[in-house]
């Protein structure tokens, strides 16, 4: 039971603590990116879209 218990997060955490980590940071700057320069744009615009269609 204690072997059990120590293989699912010993081999969860190497492999999930290390490739993750370089994507999260990866995507997350461009996430961010994006939500500033790329996000920021197409936002206002479907904002707009989404506001005149439900006014009409």
């Amino acid at each position: 039971m204690d072997f059990h218990l120590q293989d699912p997060p010993s081999n969860m955490v190497p492999p999930f603590s290390s490739p993750p980590r370089a994507v999260i940071r990866n995507n997350f700057a461009g996430d961010v990116a994006v939500a500033g320069l790329g996000r920021g744009q197409p936002l206002s615009v479907e904002r707009n879209t989404t506001s005149s269609d439900e006014v009409e």
